[in-house]
């Protein structure tokens, strides 16, 4: 395929306008980082993080790697939060290793460096956290840090800095300035958008305004691929831009190569729950504000006749964002009238389980909640349901269901599934019905559960077991057609 040689450039008007808009307000956006710093909590306070937010600055862009500039091939990896950044790391993994089964990638460089910029402070450290599986030479060559914001100076000389000769971007992540300063760098950086999303409701907010429309066509236009995993985000950047039709594919979602080349034993990593009293283990995952309350109204709903019947339930609450556990553990206390246990790191390493999953002890309490990052995946190796947030309340769009299923949990979500919902339907494209599961409010979600009690292991299993044989044949799909097309266009 040959690279794309279209520029966003002032000859879009509709880029003319936002960039003379971001000129004109960087002083503003200054004074917002600086609020988001020290005042709301919500990025790193060096100033180091200011320079490198607002003026594009990062000094280990011009650290030696590699014998000379040709050497090295610089990726640029582009990713709003927690889950876009994650669902990237295979590609990651892939690039930074130096041979893999087709050869040497790319052919011509002798290193590999990755750039990986996350939007939120999260995202970046579950980002370090996931680099620690990577080999320490491997770490060296990768760099996780803040983008720029989107204004012309700082978008230029991050692009200077590191020198990006490919780029890939993650989902609905579109910034016009970073995109007109790929374009126009000299060599012309390979440009591809994977996960490629436009929803229902950004594309009408997209063509509320012709500025908006045109600003929007320019810069798909910028893209070489548009890798895409439904078929109504395709046809909606297709009525935006006629022109992208030799470029935009369909492929599986990326975040099905998170699935492991051959998914764990599900047998073995979920603890049998083959007689009552033993507790059913219920993970709520990946929560924000106003679900908890939904969820601990079904559990209200659930936990007196569960004890009547000899049935415990033990619920682990992990919010999506960690500084929301003094908000979370007052939820539930009102709601539950319960004290739940906070829960560190070393107390999910002291539970029960084994190396795909580890239980923590809750010290006599029904609930726990989880205080920090990085433990969810321990904590859904052990589980038996996983009740996933993000879709309860809309506006979020959900969050994965392949993690929990993977792991072997029963999954239950709610009506507001967003981009998810293309994998869950091909994932109920078939006998799971008893692994995934959609409710619409807090009395539904107590009738899964109650039935969940219930339900005999055999069956579970049954459900497990072809959703296990799923998950494995979308990986292959998806890892063949993603790479193809990378592939295609120098990235990979």
């Amino acid at each position: 395929m040959r690279k794309a040689t279209h520029h966003l450039s002032s000859s879009h008007w509709g880029f003319a306008l936002y960039r003379a808009a971001t000129w004109v307000l960087s002083p503003a956006l200054a004074a917002f980082v600086v609020v988001r710093q020290h005042v709301l909590g919500k990025e790193e306070t060096s100033f180091v993080h200011f320079q490198q937010r607002f003026l594009g600055k990062h000094e280990t862009a011009d650290l030696p790697l590699g014998e000379s500039d040709g050497d090295v091939h610089t990726v640029w990896f582009h990713a709003a939060s927690v889950g876009e950044g994650k669902a990237a790391f295979p590609l990651i993994s892939k690039l930074l290793e130096k041979e893999c089964r087709e050869g040497r990638i790319p052919s011509s460089a002798v290193e590999n460096r990755v750039i990986l910029s996350i939007g939120t402070r999260t995202g970046r450290r579950l980002a370090r956290r996931l680099a620690c599986s990577l080999t320490s030479e491997q770490q060296t060559r990768l760099h996780i840090i803040p983008p720029p914001l989107d204004t012309p100076f700082a978008a230029k000389k991050f692009v200077q800095a590191w020198k990006p000769s490919a780029v890939v971007w993650i989902e609905s992540e579109f910034w016009p300035n970073m995109l007109h300063s790929v374009t126009s760098s000299e060599p012309r950086a390979s440009l591809a958008l994977v996960n490629g999303r436009l929803s229902s409701r950004s594309y009408e907010r997209w063509r509320q305004s012709s500025i908006a429309q045109n600003l929007l066509t320019g810069m798909l236009q910028s893209f070489d691929v548009i890798l895409t995993p439904g078929q109504n985000d395709a046809k909606r950047m297709l009525s935006i831009s006629s022109a992208i039709d030799d470029k935009i594919f369909i492929t599986k979602n990326l975040k099905y190569l998170n699935v492991g080349p051959s998914v764990p034993n599900i047998v073995e990593c979920v603890p049998s729950r083959s007689e009552p009293p033993s507790p059913l283990r219920l993970v709520v995952a990946s929560t924000h504000s106003g679900e908890e309350q939904i969820v601990a109204s079904s559990l209200q709903r659930l936990r007196e006749g569960a004890r009547n019947n000899g049935y415990r339930i033990e619920t682990i609450f992990v919010p999506r964002h960690p500084d929301r556990t003094a908000e979370v553990d007052q939820i539930l206390r009102d709601s539950l009238k319960a004290r739940p246990a906070i829960l560190q790191s070393s107390n999910i390493d002291a539970g029960s389980g084994n190396a795909s999953g580890k239980w923590p002890c809750l010290g006599g309490h029904d609930f726990g909640i989880v205080d920090h990052i990085g433990s969810l995946e321990k904590i859904l190796g052990a589980a038996d349901v996983a009740i996933v947030g993000g879709s309860f309340v809309p506006g979020i769009g959900g969050h994965n269901v392949l993690e929990p299923l993977m792991h072997g949990a029963v999954v239950v979500h709610g009506p507001y599934m967003g981009a998810y919902s293309t994998i869950c339907a091909e994932l109920n494209d078939g006998n799971i019905e008893n692994s995934l599961h959609q409710v619409s409010n807090d009395a539904e979600l107590a009738t899964v559960l109650k039935s969940l009690l219930v339900t005999p292991h055999s069956e579970l299993e049954r459900a497990r077991f072809s959703v296990k044989k799923k998950l494995i044949a979308a990986r292959r799909t998806a890892e063949h057609d993603i790479f193809s097309h990378l592939r295609r266009v120098g990235i990979m």
